[in-house]
């Protein structure tokens, strides 16, 4: 089994970047300051003062804990929920006309590429408008060969969304995932590009590889945002690069496509409730995704981990407006 370092510890990491062990194993990182006590308070490293939790956007946010960043960010998110839930399609590619012209113009799009932030100046998103966010964990399980943050429990977010409304019915899974003193690192699955007909949103895997449309319109749509990136295919590289701490390996491995595949929880396909109401009654504790992968195309897939929330699920204009997932290419 692959040996991970749980990454509820402190910041310390090599300074000046990680220097690779020879046998591709991680470098131990120092002893770490605990994250006990209060909630939204920790020990510093020298344990002689408490510091609350620095929201996320303020000066020091990014030296903070993996778990502090996950509290912390989790607080912005849930801190005021939706009274009165948007309506679906309202926003974003087809909901508006500012929306759809800019979703479709690739110098708009590309700021998701760029942005390594947790959070973003408040603006419709063009895809993916409306969600719903909970805590998580990555767990790791079993015996697999993928280095960095899939051998490890890692903290993270996980916001599910519709790509544009009930009617397309799209479903979509971003994942960040936290590290002690570094950015985040994030995941973008959807099942494809072809609508489904069912209610339920865990009726499919979704996966960061999908086939080309068969469609007219969605091609040209993919062949404009393919100027930025390939929108068919999210690497995985930066998952695998690095530990919790920053840590590198000589010999990194990622896993070429990963699915995830719904697990404990399912909505009726013929349901007719919004799939954010669905989502607040969803357990904390739910493992609501397997996540299999495949070390090259059409390889045989692999378990490699559960998603498990750590919460209740929260839609809120934060979490639609200012909360970024930043796109690998």
């Amino acid at each position: 089994m692959v040996k991970g370092i749980d990454n509820s510890g402190g910041t310390s990491f090599p300074p000046g970047g990680w220097q690779p062990d020879p046998t591709g194993r991680p470098i131990a990182p120092r002893p770490a300051a605990s994250v006990d006590g209060p909630e939204g308070v920790r020990p510093t490293v020298e344990g002689a003062a408490l510091r609350r939790l620095i929201a996320p956007g303020e000066e020091g946010y990014e030296s903070q804990t993996a778990r502090e960043k996950q509290r912390s960010l989790w607080k912005a998110v849930s801190a005021k929920p939706y009274t009165e839930l948007p309506k679906l399609g309202s926003r974003g590619v087809g909901g508006t006309v500012g929306d759809s012209l800019k979703g479709l113009i690739p110098f708009f799009s590309s700021f998701t590429f760029k942005r390594a932030s947790d959070v973003q100046p408040a603006h419709n998103k063009f895809f993916h408008p409306f969600g719903s966010v909970a805590m998580v964990t990555m767990e790791t399980v079993g015996q697999h060969p993928y280095t960095g943050l899939f051998a490890e429990n890692a903290a993270g977010l996980v916001r599910l969304s519709l790509a544009s409304d009930d009617k397309s019915n799209i479903p979509g899974a971003a994942l960040k995932l936290f590290r002690n003193g570094l950015p985040s690192v994030n995941i973008h699955t959807i099942p494809g590009l072809s609508p489904q007909t069912s209610h339920d949103f865990f009726e499919r895997a979704t996966s960061n590889v999908i086939p080309s449309p068969d469609k007219l319109g969605l091609k040209v749509v993919t062949w404009l945002q393919s100027i930025v990136a390939n929108p068919l295919n999210r690497p995985l590289k930066h998952i695998a690069a690095t530990d919790s701490n920053g840590v590198g390996f000589a010999r990194p491995k990622a896993p070429y496509q990963v699915y995830f595949r719904p697990a404990d929880v399912h909505f009726a396909a013929d349901g007719t409730e919004d799939f954010r109401d669905s989502l607040a009654k969803v357990p904390t504790g739910s493992v609501i995704y397997k996540v299999f992968a495949t070390e090259y195309k059409g390889g045989p897939e692999l378990h490699i981990g559960n998603l498990r929330t750590s919460s209740n699920f929260v839609a809120s204009d934060f979490a639609d407006r200012e909360l970024h997932f930043l796109h690998e290419k």
